[in-house]
């Protein structure tokens, strides 16, 4: 079986006339695999037949890590707990108003990702420093795990 993928490129499969049920599945995974690889290349489009383009979904941004951001959280512990008790306690506006203030380049999202579960570890965060229970989790949402004026009576 051959595969003219342009005029000047064909891919050739060697297969015999007849095959199993376990030989067709592995054939069907192998096109499978083909097909992916090819489409990679806007074959079709290739302004030049001598090269070939990637299409712009292909190439992939690379993202830099501002480290500095994790560092400043790490230096200074009472602006970390500030941020954990607007974060559990404020509206949305207010936390980006507080990161406004201390030039923090967070986004809620940031708050339950693993950089930050470690600096609770290396600050010794108690949850209750930030007005909770106890830190929440899938199980526990941050709703029922708020200290009310009651409860600390």
């Amino acid at each position: 079986m051959r595969i003219k993928l342009s005029q000047d490129e064909v891919y050739e499969i060697k297969m015999p006339d007849e095959i199993g049920i376990i030989e067709f599945n592995g054939l069907v995974e192998k096109f499978n695999f083909l097909l992916k690889n090819f489409q990679k290349f806007n074959i079709s489009e290739m302004p030049n037949k001598n090269e070939i383009v990637l299409t712009p979904n292909i190439v992939k941004e690379v993202k830099n890590q501002d480290r500095k951001r994790w560092d400043f959280l790490r230096d200074n512990r009472d602006i970390f707990v500030k941020l954990f008790k607007v974060y559990y306690y404020d509206t949305p506006q207010d936390f980006k108003n507080i990161l406004e203030k201390y030039n923090l380049n967070f986004e809620r999202s940031d708050m339950s990702s693993s950089g930050m579960i470690r600096l609770k570890e290396f600050h010794n965060l108690k949850p209750i420093e930030v007005g909770l229970i106890k830190f929440p989790n899938r199980q526990e949402q941050v709703c029922d795990l708020r200290i009310t004026e009651k409860e600390e009576n």
